[in-house]
């Protein structure tokens, strides 16, 4: 009669087993909740593409439109991925009010709103979006920086909302911006 040993053999490779999937996992999560933080996942030639088209307010406004559609449902109407749709996503989503996000070309970000960027979950809009709508969200995309005051060292005030195309028109209440009709965007408090 032949005994299985199936006591502390089978109970050591469990262990291993069990530690081995927890580290793959914890690496695993790491990797996936860095992987849109950082790098540039465009490619070197994404650096060369040029907009067609230019930043005039027919343009901002219509990136606006695009990006609420589109957009604002992850990274926020304000591009800093902090409101409470997105808590509930496994990876935050960028703040594209960011130096480093703001210092991609123009071609990188339509590049990257085209492709999507697959580890963080973005997906692709070349098939949603017209390419005049990327570029379009392009263009406003740039004036999110300087509308929340991303970059800049002056101080900012609690409770103050500004037209993301104009930054001279600042109220204390949101509402439409009285140049354009853009919504106003809260400027970012003790930065």
């Amino acid at each position: 009669m032949r005994h299985r040993n199936s006591g502390p053999t089978r109970s050591k490779n469990s262990s291993l087993s069990v530690s081995f999937a927890v580290a793959l996992l914890i690496v695993g999560a790491g990797i996936i909740v860095k992987a849109h933080e950082g790098h540039r996942h465009a490619p070197a030639s994404a650096k060369a593409l040029k907009s067609p088209v230019d930043a005039g307010p027919a343009n901002i406004n219509a990136g606006h439109a695009a990006y609420v559609q589109n957009c604002a449902v992850c990274h926020a109407e304000n591009g800093k991925g902090d409101e409470s749709a997105s808590s509930c996503l496994a990876v935050t989503p960028t703040d594209l009010t960011r130096k480093d996000v703001q210092a991609l070309t123009d071609g990188e970000i339509f590049w990257e709103i085209t492709h999507g960027i697959g580890p963080s979950g973005m997906p692709s809009f070349a098939n949603k979006i017209s390419a005049t709508a990327r570029w379009q969200i392009v263009v406003y995309v740039r004036q999110l920086s300087s509308a929340t005051g991303a970059g800049k060292d002056d101080a900012r005030v609690d409770g103050q909302y500004v037209c993301p195309m104009h930054r001279d028109v600042v109220s204390s209440s949101p509402g439409k911006c009285p140049k354009c009709g853009m919504k106003m965007v809260a400027r970012d408090a003790g930065r």
